[in-house]
């Protein structure tokens, strides 16, 4: 649903923002990830950007007039979009919740960073 999609972007936002507190320990590599994040947070904003112009043209408001011909078009954006947020969001989330820590203890390790 839309609400769930939101939420999930939502999540995507807090994600991308701790990563940027792991830049100073190998900027390349985690200005990769925050890239990847970045990216999916965009497709799902988009998403939602189009939901919202479906319930503009909704009987009543403005766009209604377009509403036949806006519907199908947007419901098959929204369909592409949700295609690549989710190949996107298998690579931000390929790792485990657990090897994706252990990894972060790695590179704080590695920079010298005290436990």
């Amino acid at each position: 649903t839309s609400e769930e999609i939101h939420d999930f972007r939502q999540r995507v936002i807090v994600h991308r923002y701790q990563l940027d507190l792991l830049e100073p320990l190998r900027p390349r590599l985690v200005r990769k990830w925050t890239g990847a994040a970045q990216g999916l947070r965009g497709r799902l904003g988009r998403y939602q950007d189009l939901t919202l112009l479906i319930r503009m043209s909704a009987p009543g408001h403005p766009l209604a007039p377009w509403r036949v011909r806006l519907e199908k078009l947007i419901k098959q954006r929204q369909s592409d979009h949700l295609d690549v947020a989710a190949r996107s969001a298998a690579r931000v989330f390929a790792a485990s919740p657990k090897a994706f820590r252990k990894r972060i203890e790695t590179l704080a390790s590695e920079a010298g960073v005290p436990n």
